[in-house]
């Protein structure tokens, strides 16, 4: 009985370990987030709400000045998507497709 409440006890410290980690995380978030400029109009536009003219069968990137990888949201979002996909049978992507397609146009089976 006495291992049962060490082993209990063991559980709920680590418990608080990862809620007082998590809370750290969001609240550097959370100031970072503060301290950024606000998007443009047009930064919201071409990294949210554009709609792609034809479903990509890849994810076109293009390179930044520093090398980095540049990606629209709706981008990275299908590349995530199917990589993680790809890489675990047990991943499923689930929602509704819009009629115009919007951010989760990504989602789209490609045939």
């Amino acid at each position: 009985n006495n291992n049962n409440n060490n082993n209990e006890q063991e559980v709920i410290n680590a418990i608080r370990d990862i809620e007082t980690r998590v809370a750290v995380e969001l609240d550097e978030a959370q100031e970072f987030a503060l301290a950024s400029p606000e998007p443009t109009m047009e930064d919201l536009d071409a990294a949210v709400f554009a709609i792609p003219s034809v479903m990509p069968t890849h994810v076109a990137v293009s390179p930044s000045p520093d090398g980095d990888r540049v990606l629209s949201f709706a981008e990275a979002i299908a590349e995530a998507h199917r990589l993680a996909m790809r890489s675990d049978s047990r991943v499923v992507a689930m929602g509704e497709i819009a009629e115009l397609g919007g951010i989760f146009q990504p989602k789209r089976p490609q045939l």
